[in-house]
């Protein structure tokens, strides 16, 4: 299960800041302000597709769905949990 603190530092590796940064921001701070951009929302879904094995469906690649620590949490556990966007597909 990704906690805060993994994310985080996922979060501070793409935005190239210090992992302390991010925390200090807390997890509901929108990371826009702090250059997080839609080229970048791409570089940290990838990220974190490889930390935690999963696979985003492209519905998800939209920056309002990572733009905190808590969002991109809660995608991280909705993939981890085995959601698919083919499962509400009839």
């Amino acid at each position: 299960m990704a906690t805060e603190l993994e994310i985080a530092g996922i979060v501070a590796g793409v935005l190239k800041v210090e992992p302390e940064q991010v925390i200090a921001w807390g997890w509901d701070a929108n990371l826009t302000d702090y250059q997080l951009s839609s080229v970048l929302v791409v570089e940290l879904v990838v990220a974190l597709e490889i930390e935690f094995n999963i696979a985003v469906d492209d519905d998800d690649l939209l920056t309002e769905n990572v733009n905190s620590i808590n969002k991109i949490k809660q995608l991280v556990e909705k993939y981890e949990s085995g959601w698919t966007n083919e499962q509400t597909a009839g």
